[in-house]
């Protein structure tokens, strides 16, 4: 995944593979784009920016001397089947993944 306005992160697979992530200056912009790639709708916005935030915020815990102290974000997402509750997982999964986080979620 190469994103224009990124810092590099190392990511230590087997192929050697090297994954751009985002720079934390523009962690907005980045959950803005892949919000549109995904063409949320309004509800799973609101899903997406709450989870995506909590992420964000205990990211920058963990990079800072607070290290880890934020409460771990409990969320039920309930509906119906086809009401998007996978997209939304994707969504984040892919937000998660471009911060070389994906076994966070």
């Amino acid at each position: 995944m190469k994103i224009s306005d990124k810092a590099r992160f190392e990511q230590g697979g087997s192929d050697g593979s090297v994954l751009t992530i985002p720079s934390f200056k523009t962690p907005k912009k980045h959950m803005e784009r892949i919000r549109k790639e995904y063409t949320l709708n309004d509800r799973q916005l609101m899903v997406y920016k709450i989870v995506s935030q909590a992420f964000l915020k205990q990211l920058k815990h963990n990079g800072t001397d607070k290290g880890g102290l934020e409460k771990p974000l409990r969320m039920m997402m309930t509906g119906p089947g086809g009401t998007g509750k996978t997209h939304v997982i994707k969504a984040v999964d892919a937000l998660m993944i471009s911060y070389g986080c994906s076994y966070s979620i």
